[in-house]
């Protein structure tokens, strides 16, 4: 069984717009929802990575509080790391 999974998604144009980058976060992390649960596997940790236009890139993890596939589970830790001060390195343009 695979060690990991993942989603991803490219924007056709810059987006600022929190709601939309929500949406877009909630139907990815749904994605790999359903195959781990499928396998009767279980996320451990969830790593969110924003590239940005300039070819700079931002990436946090949050490790569960215990395993989980349930979907509320891995949305809740998706917010989390979109949620000011784990976003705030992310928003200014030179940051690691």
């Amino acid at each position: 069984m695979p060690s990991c999974a993942s989603a991803r998604r490219t924007f056709d144009h810059h987006t600022l717009d929190g709601a939309t980058v929500r949406a877009t976060l909630l139907d990815l992390i749904v994605r790999p929802g359903r195959p781990l649960r499928r396998r009767g596997q279980a996320a451990r940790a969830l790593t969110l990575t924003l590239r940005f236009a300039g070819g700079t890139s931002w990436d946090k993890t949050r490790r569960l509080t215990e395993p989980s596939a349930h979907d509320g589970d891995l949305r809740t830790a998706a917010y989390q790391l979109m949620e000011p001060p784990a976003c705030s390195a992310a928003a200014s343009p030179g940051s690691p």
